[in-house]
């Protein structure tokens, strides 16, 4: 896979590096911004651990660099955000092991770290999720075991093409309360 040039690099790995909260934007999918920590970047993704709107720590995003639109440095209301956070007890998130230069190897990663995936195809589809489990990955093909917002595994699984996935969630409260009422974990994290 060939490095994906995005004018904010160069940001984002100081970002990364700095432990700055971030805004970033992603404008061309008609997508809202999100706050977090850069904790990662490959020649592909960008891994943010994501800070709510209610200042408190909420999983994962890997974005894909070629969809970054914009990016604020530091984010809105930084300072603020920043000492909530430490004054409820909260540090910069440690990022999970991902492989963020290949697509495939994200997925992996991701599904055998955490118990649900969400995945976003908003070029697509721009306001639908599909929350599951990877069931195999065959060349640029991804099965997801899908399930849906009662948390009951869908018949048929999901199909997508690797190059349609734009954003990958993982580790998140809506993810945790799925995996909780699926019977995938026994006590929220």
């Amino acid at each position: 896979m060939e490095d994906v040039y995005n004018p904010f690099l160069a940001d984002l790995e100081q970002a990364r590096r700095d432990g700055t909260l971030v805004r970033i934007h992603r404008e061309e999918l008609g997508a809202a911004w999100v706050d977090g920590y850069v904790l990662g970047l490959g020649r592909a993704w960008c891994l943010v651990g994501v800070i709510g709107d209610d200042i408190r720590p909420n999983g994962f995003q890997a974005l894909r660099l070629e969809h970054i639109s914009n990016l604020e440095l530091p984010c809105p209301n930084h300072t603020f955000k920043a000492r909530a956070l430490a004054l409820r007890g909260y540090s910069r998130p440690q990022p999970p092991a991902l492989d963020l230069d290949d697509d495939a190897a994200l997925l992996r990663d991701a599904s055998a770290a955490f118990p649900l995936i969400t995945l976003y195809l908003e070029a697509s589809e721009p306001d639908i999720c599909y929350v599951g489990r990877v069931v195999m990955l065959n060349g640029d093909t991804l099965f997801l075991r899908c399930l849906n917002p009662d948390a009951e595994w869908e018949r048929e699984h999901g199909r997508f093409g690797l190059d349609e996935i734009t954003r990958i969630d993982f580790g998140g409260g809506y993810e945790q309360a799925l995996a909780l009422v699926a019977g995938l974990i026994d006590t929220p994290h």
